[in-house]
C-alpha cells in the first residue's frame, strides 16, 4: 500500500485523531490558518487535504471533501476512500501525530499510572510529545468501533 500523507483542516479535529488511530500520517491545521496557507502547505508537503469546505477542496488537486457532520460517518467516508492496514492501527500519537514506540516494564523512567505498572502492561510512547498509551478499556471500545466500520465497508464491497 502507498503511504499517504494527510492534512485535516480545522473543522475535522476529531476525524484527524481517528485517522491517526488508523495509522495514517495526519497533520491538523488550526482555525487561524488561511486557506491560501493550507494550499501552499499541502503543495509543498505532498499531503492530501481533508476538508468539509467545498470551495477549498475545489482549489486543490489532492483533496477529500467530507460531507457528513457526524464523526462516525466522517470516518466511514474517509476509510471508504483510503482503506487502512489494521497492522498500522495504534502506531501514531492522537495528539501530535508522532510515531509510537513500544516499551516493556520497567518502563525506563517513564511515569506510568500505578495500575498500569502494577499489571506490568506494555505501553507505547510517542517519540515527539512522550504521551503514554496502554491497552485499557478505552482501547477496546475504539477497536469495536473500528471493526464495526470495517465490517460496513467490507459488506459494501461484496
Amino acid at each position: 500500500m502507498d503511504e499517504y500523507l494527510f492534512l485535516a483542516d480545522a473543522m475535522l479535529g476529531k476525524l484527524s485523531r481517528w485517522i491517526r488511530i488508523c495509522g495514517f500520517d495526519t497533520c491538523y491545521t488550526d482555525s487561524t490558518m488561511r486557506d491560501s496557507d493550507i494550499l501552499v502547505k499541502i503543495t509543498k508537503s505532498g499531503r492530501i487535504l481533508i476538508t468539509r469546505d467545498r470551495e477549498l477542496s475545489l482549489r486543490s488537486d489532492h483533496s477529500l471533501l467530507i460531507k457528513s457532520h457526524r464523526s462516525d460517518e466522517q470516518l466511514l467516508e474517509f476509510l471508504r476512500k483510503y482503506p487502512p492496514q489494521p497492522s498500522k492501527f495504534f502506531t501514531r500519537c492522537t495528539v501530535c501525530n508522532g510515531i509510537l514506540d513500544p516499551v516493556d516494564p520497567p518502563y525506563c523512567g517513564l511515569t506510568v499510572p500505578k495500575s498500569v505498572a502494577h499489571r506490568g502492561l506494555k505501553v507505547n510512547v510517542c517519540r515527539n510529545c512522550h504521551k503514554i498509551y496502554w491497552n485499557g478499556t478505552h482501547r477496546k471500545s475504539i477497536e469495536i468501533k473500528l471493526r464495526s466500520i470495517m465490517e460496513i465497508i467490507s459488506n459494501e464491497n461484496h
